[in-house]
């Protein structure tokens, strides 16, 4: 079954479509990649089925770390979204990524304004996915702030510090 006819199409023409069919097709495959995200480390450790995140979540996950330390490496980012999500499995904060970033005192009123309007950058989306897909480096952090006054700081990464309760 031929998808274009050879005789009226140009050769440039011919990969134009070819082209788009494959993007499309990336395309498909990255949504439903997204849109199964498996959270790794509470699977590994727990017997109850793996929690999926929605695509809602993983931009808004994607949003606070370009937000809160996009302009930062990749350490820093990595760990500004591991501590969203340490906040997730903890008691005293919300079970669910908009119930972390939107809790009362929690964040900024600038990175709660700005999560639906912020250009996410593919490095920091790419660090996002990575931090969903994969185990976290450290599953005790759920503080971050430019000031060592919080908890047990475990790093300073970048003018940030990370601590545990």
């Amino acid at each position: 079954m031929k998808i274009w006819n050879s005789k009226r199409l140009g050769k440039n023409e011919r990969l134009m479509i070819a082209a788009r069919l494959f993007l499309v097709v990336i395309l498909a495959i990255i949504l439903a990649a997204a849109g199964s995200c498996l959270r790794s480390a509470k699977a590994a450790t727990s017997t109850e089925p793996p929690e999926l995140f929605s695509v809602d979540d993983i931009y808004l996950l994607a949003a606070a770390m370009e937000l809160e330390n996009g302009c930062n490496g990749d350490m820093c980012v990595y760990l500004t979204g591991t501590v969203i999500l340490n906040r997730i499995d903890h008691p005293r904060y919300g079970d669910t990524v908009k119930g972390v970033l939107f809790q009362p005192g929690q964040y900024a009123e600038v990175t709660k304004r700005n999560l639906y309007k912020v250009k996410v950058s593919d490095r920091v989306l790419s660090l996002a996915l990575r931090l969903i897909t994969h185990r976290r480096i450290d599953t005790e952090i759920i503080f971050q702030s430019m000031q060592p006054n919080l908890g047990n700081v475990k790093y300073k990464i970048d003018g940030e510090y990370f601590a545990t309760d």
